[in-house]
């Protein structure tokens, strides 16, 4: 699960979907499935993105060789 609450808006032209449960426990199973993609593999990770990416720059950044530009060593990074 995530580590925090998430909070999802939905809207429809038709507002009588929204009293069906089976439609709304569809959606929300989507949006669920959606938020474990990871764009390296089909399978789902077992560390939190948002700790896998910062993971990946700090073994690529080693690569760099001393050829980051000053103005970018002193600021924060967001992918």
């Amino acid at each position: 699960g995530f580590p925090f609450p998430i909070k999802i808006s939905m809207s429809s032209p038709n507002e009588d979907v929204f009293e069906d449960d089976n439609i709304i426990t569809a959606l929300l199973t989507q949006v669920f499935q959606f938020s474990r993609l990871y764009w390296k593999s089909l399978k789902p990770q077992n560390v939190p993105i948002t700790i896998r990416y910062p993971e990946m720059v700090a073994q690529l950044v080693p690569r760099f060789q001393n050829n980051i530009k000053e103005e970018a060593k002193n600021k924060l990074w967001f992918l």
